[in-house]
């Protein structure tokens, strides 16, 4: 039902080469159901500043679902999407999990996918933990409880907002985004679980466009300041371990302790 949808839009463009993007007419009794922000890409500072500035536009809704872009939704969804959240045990649900991927060109009408799961995946060399989205292996029936939270796909009542908003002074972080905000999730209460239908389709390719990574220069260091700020929220050292050195042949193979 579009007329409860109410949209907030940040864009990090080039507002010239990408002007084609802005033509786009809403029909009328939809305008004010939208809201912007433009920044020019060479401002960008990653995530999690994006994300601070998207949670601006916020106007009290009762629910609040926030993605990523490229984005493609199947039909009824909205209704779908809140019945699961009321579905969860918990007073303070948040649904979250990678969304299965779809193809450019791709019609929404034929995308279906079993619904994922987010699962540890191993440690990057700044010391963060990766997450990946498995399979199930068969529906539920209801919400499954998760470990982990993605920041590409989450919905909760907007009350989570209030309660965790985004720190603006994470620029340029990528890798420990999710990390701190599950924690700060969970000290206030909050549960996580995993949908139990793919309502939500990402396009996971990046090969036809620039990333912000490649366009935007980090000559403060920010990146590495909001590293020393990601690691002391999640209590970890404050350099990540250098890596273990591989087994000498001295030490034996897999059953040298059996």
């Amino acid at each position: 039902d579009p007329s409860r949808i109410f949209v907030g839009l940040l864009w990090q463009v080039d507002l010239d080469a990408d002007e084609d993007c802005f033509r786009v007419k809403l029909p009328w009794e939809f305008e004010r159901q939208v809201c912007e922000v433009r920044v020019p890409h060479t401002e960008a500072r990653g995530p999690c500043w994006a994300r601070y500035l998207a949670q601006k536009l916020w106007n009290h809704e009762e629910y609040y679902l926030q993605i990523d872009s490229h984005m493609r939704f199947v039909e009824g969804w909205d209704a779908e999407i809140i019945s699961q959240l009321k579905a969860c045990p918990s007073d303070r649900p948040v649904l979250s999990t990678y969304p299965p991927g779809y193809e450019r060109g791709q019609s929404s009408s034929s995308m279906q996918a079993p619904p994922t799961v987010l699962c540890a995946s191993d440690f990057g060399k700044e010391g963060m933990l990766r997450i990946k989205g498995r399979i199930m292996l068969r529906t539920p029936d209801a919400p499954v409880p998760g470990l982990f939270w993605a920041a590409g796909y989450s919905f909760s009542c907007s009350s989570l907002i209030k309660d965790v908003p985004y720190d603006p002074s994470l620029k340029n972080l990528f890798f420990g985004e999710e990390m701190t905000m599950l924690a700060r999730m969970w000290t206030k209460g909050y549960d996580v679980f995993a949908p139990t239908k793919s309502l939500l389709f990402h396009l996971w390719s990046r090969d036809y466009r620039p990333s912000f990574a490649a366009d935007v220069p980090d000559p403060f260091a920010l990146k590495e300041r909001s590293l020393r700020r990601a690691r002391m929220l999640l209590g970890c050292p404050a350099a990540p371990p250098p890596p273990a050195p591989p087994p000498s042949s001295e030490e034996g193979g897999e059953d040298a302790d059996g």
